[in-house]
């Protein structure tokens, strides 16, 4: 049975934070404190909350009486009850993703694989989260529980990762066909959509296992979770260009 979160991890501090009146951060104001306080409450009282009682037992109302705000104010931090508890939908490049691939986003400007700068953009798509300096391991903890616990939940929650595989997948099938010269096949071997196909799909099950491992081994280094993609990756390239002789056999 998956660990739970008890009562008592609801501690004080987490609501206190929501009113607290301690300075504000450099360059950022109280109100503006005040408000990155009131985020992570909510997402910590909505992920313990369905922790405790199921997603469904658990209303809008309940998460804003535990943080001391009304519904109202809820909706001004996320869309739906959902987002709160499951965390953030993934972004949608369209036509800025032209930028990872060509190399000129300064991110990947040093990056030499078209599949690697794949990889960078759609790492960054789907961690805003990792990316926050409000991150919080047991927060994303919580979250895997829950999607374990609600298969129909994960489920529609995925679906919204299949919609950005979709875009990259036709951003970057546009772009090998301008830009024939940063293909790796012939038209003759594959048109250049399948070849974005492959790459996504290959970039898709590198970030899968890469995270998996990552939160295995260091889930409170948010840091690091792009390495173990990365090596994922190496790794997959790797062995589908070695021979079935044993490891290195020409």
């Amino acid at each position: 049975m998956a660990e739970r979160t008890g009562g008592s991890e609801q501690s004080a501090g987490s609501e206190r934070c929501v009113r607290s009146e301690r300075p504000a951060h450099a360059g950022r104001s109280v109100r503006e404190e005040k408000r990155r306080a009131t985020h992570a409450a909510l997402q910590d009282h909505a992920t313990r909350l369905v922790l405790e009682r199921g997603f469904d037992a658990v209303t809008v109302e309940d998460i804003c009486t535990a943080v001391g705000i009304s519904p109202r104010t809820f909706f001004n931090y996320f869309p739906s009850k959902e987002v709160a508890v499951l965390g953030p939908e993934p972004e949608l490049p369209g036509e800025a993703s032209v930028e990872w691939f060509d190399g000129t986003r300064a991110e990947v400007a040093a990056e030499p694989s078209l599949v690697y700068r794949v990889l960078a953009l759609m790492f960054r798509l789907v961690t805003s989260e990792l990316r926050s300096d409000q991150y919080r391991p047991e927060i994303t903890r919580r979250r895997r529980v829950i999607r374990e616990e609600n298969p129909a939940l994960a489920r529609s929650f995925f679906a919204k990762f299949h919609a950005l595989h979709e875009d990259v997948e036709q951003h970057l099938a546009e772009f090998l066909h301008q830009r024939p010269e940063c293909r790796r096949l012939s038209e003759q071997q594959c048109s250049s959509s399948r070849e974005a196909g492959v790459i996504v799909a290959m970039v898709s099950a590198a970030l899968n296992t890469g995270f998996k491992q990552w939160q295995q081994a260091e889930p409170t280094n948010p840091a690091v979770a792009f390495e173990y993609c990365r090596q994922t990756l190496e790794a997959m390239t790797l062995i589908a260009s070695t021979s079935t002789g044993g490891a290195g056999t020409p």
